[in-house]
């Protein structure tokens, strides 16, 4: 929070002074860092629309990165600008970044903005836009905020608001909600040597640990957990909020750090298709030696309260996690910093402000 406190009063120096050189050496690099602010994005938005400085490019491409809605509207008017300092290059390129980013934003403002841009801007500028517009549907796994992997490329996890949560799920159900990612490349075929569409798909699981295992596990993006122990690893859960509930609002006081897990969707069926169901508590009761259990608990709110929802808790001994989760794993995420930064808004009480990973029923 110090640092943050700090990088505010420099941007606020930089816009009151005009300081083009300061924008230059960090400015466009705080759209990264704070993605998910928004007092620290609005101000950025006043600097970029600013004509003192030259890296009008520079922020275009941070904000299309950081796909904040906060900074739709900011995007919109630079694309109809005509800064004096790029009057020489008719390809318009700030423009083009500018419709990548409302492009990458997805919301309905944004594409309200591109509309606009295709009917009121120059006929280069306006096919930028009308081009971003056709290619909409296809380009939906661009769209919207996301948490990254540094580790993978392409595995990055989807979020939504609270609010818009709320509104997609069926509440009062006992189905499997979670994160499914696609994964599509083209590859030439070996029959008929055309490319085709190979699409990958992978399940999302949560998991706690102490620190140390959880630096390990994302450096080596893999578990080194003890050979021939029997004993029961940390629970996988589905449910964000789910996990939340368990304590990782204050997971950075206690030592604790969140995962998230990107798990082959065949390996997840298997593990369904392992489990043996079992009532909520009673996981830690022998049963038939069963080495996957499937318990099924009552899914909470962002307040912790429980929902009518059920949602799948998944116990695996050592032996059962190796095989069908440690070798089926293609990413790890400590997403902790996320979890942390989110909590600010819940005890604020701003759930307005508030996101989540996006989860839907799970077509297994």
């Amino acid at each position: 929070m110090l640092q943050r406190e700090t990088d505010l009063r420099e941007i606020k120096r930089i816009l009151n002074e005009k300081d083009s050189d300061g924008v230059f050496g960090k400015v466009y690099g705080f759209a990264g860092t704070y993605c998910r602010d928004e007092e620290i994005l609005l101000l950025l938005c006043e600097i970029f629309e600013s004509d003192w400085h030259t890296r009008h490019e520079d922020m275009a491409r941070s904000f299309q990165d950081a796909s904040n809605p906060v900074t739709a509207e900011s995007l919109f008017r630079v694309a109809l600008t005509e800064f004096e300092y790029m009057n020489w290059n008719d390809n318009y390129p700030l423009q083009r970044k500018c419709t990548w980013a409302l492009a990458d934003i997805g919301t309905p403002e944004a594409k309200d903005f591109l509309e606009q841009i295709k009917e009121t801007a120059n006929e280069t500028i306006a096919e930028f836009a009308a081009k971003r517009l056709r290619e909409w549907d296809a380009e939906f796994r661009r769209k919207g905020q996301m948490l990254s992997s540094d580790e993978r490329y392409g595995f990055n996890i989807t979020l939504e608001k609270y609010s818009d949560r709320l509104k997609a799920l069926p509440d009062g159900e006992q189905k499997l909600i979670g994160n499914l990612l696609d994964n599509r490349r083209l590859e030439h075929s070996r029959q008929t040597f055309e490319l085709v569409e190979v699409i990958e798909q992978y399940v999302l699981l949560y998991q706690s640990h102490e620190r140390e295992t959880a630096d390990e596990a994302v450096k080596n993006q893999k578990f080194n957990y003890p050979a021939n122990e029997s004993s029961v690893v940390n629970p996988l859960k589905l449910s964000f909020l789910s996990m939340m509930y368990g304590g990782s609002w204050t997971a950075e006081k206690e030592g604790q750090r969140m995962l998230a897990i990107w798990i082959e969707k065949e390996a997840f069926v298997e593990i369904l298709n392992t489990a043996t169901e079992v009532a909520a508590g009673e996981y830690q009761k022998e049963i038939l030696n069963q080495k996957v259990k499937l318990e099924w608990r009552p899914d909470r709110d962002a307040a912790g309260s429980e929902t009518q929802s059920k949602t799948a808790v998944f116990h695996l001994d050592n032996d059962a996690f190796e095989k069908l989760i440690n070798d089926k794993i293609e990413c790890i995420m400590d997403v902790t910093d996320f979890v942390l930064e989110q909590n600010v808004h819940i005890i604020n009480g701003d759930l307005d402000k508030l996101l989540i990973p996006k989860e839907r029923i799970l077509p297994v």
